[in-house]
């Protein structure tokens, strides 16, 4: 679910970095952890000093579970060389505003509008729409200057998403920005070291600059002295990751991250936006506008909240007895008897 943040940076798949932005934006508060287990969960990691390295997961932890929901903006844009194998690489610069509000861990909104402009001065436009909420999944695109179709699917848990329900709701919610404080680019900090502590060994160590710096060793990198990535995490902060380092098996940085945060009117220590540099292209974003923990309501997350930015969509709903009815959108909610538009 956390893996698809390696496509931002893919040189050889342009399209994959446009839709990793995409998803990005989507899940912003659901994967909350409870606390550390007992230090045997990582009796098999190799490690200099694993009361510290277990303190920093704690202290994650107990910082990710302040958060309950928010309402935020986030700005983006990504330059950079997408394309390789020809004359003259592709040059692409993209930008979007994602507007999200979130609540507890099956409550989801998001809508984001990204334009790309290649160097042709050709212009791509596409818009994504999200809805999650306790017993509806609603996924919509929409190209440019064409309407797209939504897609409904009912439900009472998440198990009982077909298959294509499954797949939407994992694509969609791939991307997580509270792991660029949290985590480390890929999954959180805590779920990497539960997945990969059989192979890995790990260097925590406290920097003069005040930073504590984690650094993992794989056995399949050329130099077993050089780290394949590396965790700054600030204490003063909240304990958040403030960069992460990721190297190629030569030693190559595929990726430097640095997360800006900042604490919110609420007194949490958030991260607001981020800059990734690696793969030939430039990814930074900004959140424009931030309320941690607002009051929200089931209202919020009924199909009337994102009905009428969906105008004119066709789509089919798929209900929990497997029943496939098509609808339009009229007045921002689906009227029932549409035209076919397929079940993909």
């Amino acid at each position: 679910m956390f893996m698809r943040i390696e496509a931002a940076t893919s040189k050889r798949q342009p399209n994959r970095g446009i839709k990793s932005i995409l998803w990005m934006t989507a899940l912003v508060l659901v994967t909350h952890h409870g606390a550390v287990a007992a230090p045997d969960e990582f009796a098999n990691i190799e490690c200099n000093d694993r009361p510290l390295l277990l303190e920093c997961l704690e202290r994650q932890d107990a910082a990710r579970e302040q958060i309950r929901g928010l309402r935020l903006t986030m700005e983006w844009q990504q330059s950079g060389a997408l394309e390789e194998g020809s004359n003259q690489s592709l040059q692409t610069t993209s930008e979007g505003v994602t507007e999200l509000l979130g609540l507890e861990s099956l409550r989801l909104q998001s809508s984001v509008r990204t334009t790309t402009v290649h160097s042709e001065a050709k212009v791509q436009s596409l818009t994504e729409t999200c809805v999650l909420s306790s017993d509806f999944f609603l996924y919509g695109v929409q190209p440019s200057e064409q309407k797209g179709t939504v897609q409904q699917f009912d439900f009472s848990t998440f198990s009982d998403l077909d298959e294509r329900g499954k797949a939407l709701h994992n694509g969609t919610m791939g991307q997580d920005i509270l792991r660029y404080g949290y985590g480390d680019g890929v999954s959180t900090l805590h779920r990497h070291l539960s997945v990969h502590q059989d192979v890995n060994r790990l260097l925590v160590e406290r920097q003069d600059d005040g930073l504590i710096r984690v650094a993992r060793f794989s056995p399949a990198t050329s130099d077993p002295k050089l780290p394949d990535c590396e965790w700054h995490i600030d204490p003063a902060r909240d304990w958040l990751i403030v960069r992460t380092i990721n190297r190629d098996f030569d030693g190559s940085i595929l990726s430097d991250l640095t997360v800006d945060v900042e604490k919110t009117s609420q007194g949490i220590w958030f991260p607001m936006g981020f800059t990734r540099n690696g793969g030939g292209t430039l990814l930074t974003a900004r959140l424009t506008q931030v309320d941690v923990n607002p009051e929200l309501s089931s209202e919020d997350f009924a199909w009337q909240a994102f009905g009428h930015r969906l105008e004119g969509y066709r789509g089919f709903r798929k209900s929990l007895d497997g029943q496939v009815s098509n609808f339009i959108v009229e007045n921002g909610v689906p009227i029932a008897g549409a035209a076919e538009c397929g079940v993909q």
